[in-house]
């Protein structure tokens, strides 16, 4: 009887094991304006608005935009591109597309992603 109740709780426990996942969350932005996706319309974002971080990331899309929950509880989605996660490897830099931006004085110009490491 010992035998199988010590059977069943290594079989709990290494089952809770499998299931068990590395929490994500956002750890840094790296502007202080980002790209975000809400309620279906993408909008720049000033980065202290999103709210405090770390920010538990909920889910990815197929375009490398997080789920999280915004500073007023709602679904917020922020582009994978202008943050750091917990986990690089889960959740890499997208090096496939780039942000590009022009300053007001139409004299400089910048491009993102370009010479940071990142995962292709």
């Amino acid at each position: 009887m010992k035998k199988e109740i010590l059977l069943a709780a290594l079989l709990f426990l290494s089952n809770g094991a499998l299931w068990a996942e590395e929490r994500l969350e956002i750890v840094a932005f790296d502007d202080e304006v980002v790209e975000v996706r809400k309620n279906g319309k993408v909008i720049e974002m000033k980065a202290s608005d999103i709210g405090p971080l770390p920010i538990a990331i909920l889910s990815k899309d197929k375009v490398n935009f997080l789920k999280i929950k915004g500073k007023d509880g709602g679904e917020l989605w922020v582009s994978g591109s202008y943050v750091t996660t917990s986990n690089l490897s889960k959740i890499p830099k997208n090096c496939r597309s780039t942000v590009i931006s022009k300053a007001n004085d139409e004299v400089m110009y910048g491009v993102r992603g370009a010479g940071e490491k990142c995962k292709k």
